[in-house]
């Protein structure tokens, strides 16, 4: 298998908008993060949570790194009780992967079953691949709850430092489950 036979990445990052602090959170993470307070919300109470109401444009919304530490510590306190841990899925998960030497290329398999091309995000420089995105999963409404959960959705990301320099230019591909990223070797 070559890089030749693969396609570019050309899609944009999911942290190309800067906002206060650096990058804004993707909206799907946004949204699967609503998701997760709505399942946490039916875990423990057993009633459906209302709409979340999203701030005006008049107040000052909190910095993404504050909205993610209170998201984390909420995610956490639901998993303490096991009765409603056990029926969350876990946000946000590090996906196995397999580095390949394939003669004049480098071939990365990131095992994300769920995920689709469009949510997946690579970037590449001559001594390091990121490949990040994110898992949208089923949304549990209409009376149905999750009764065990294991199955995580939200963001994902693996880092890896790589043998040899790359061409940074990465040609990816989903299928089966497996983003391949084929990396030409300089």
């Amino acid at each position: 298998m070559s890089c030749a036979s693969r396609k570019e990445d050309s899609r944009p990052s999911h942290a190309d908008a800067k906002g206060r602090g650096g990058a804004v959170m993707h909206p799907a993470t946004i949204e699967l993060m609503h998701e997760q307070v709505r399942t946490i919300y039916r875990a423990a109470t057993g009633a459906d949570l209302g709409a979340i109401q999203q701030s005006s444009p008049s107040e000052q919304a909190p910095a993404d790194s504050e909205i993610e530490r209170s998201f984390a510590e909420l995610d956490a306190l639901a998993r303490r009780n096991p009765a409603i841990g056990e029926r969350v899925p876990p946000f946000s998960f590090t996906p196995l992967v397999n580095l390949i030497d394939a003669g004049s290329d480098l071939l990365v398999e990131v095992a994300a079953p769920g995920v689709e091309e469009t949510d997946v995000h690579v970037e590449a420089t001559e001594r390091r691949l990121r490949v990040s995105g994110v898992r949208r999963g089923e949304s549990v409404s209409d009376g149905r709850v999750y009764l065990h959960a294991e199955i995580p959705r939200g963001p994902f990301s693996r880092v890896l430092e790589l043998p040899c320099a790359v061409d940074p230019q990465p040609h990816v591909d989903v299928r089966s489950g497996v983003i391949v990223v084929c990396l030409r070797k300089r």
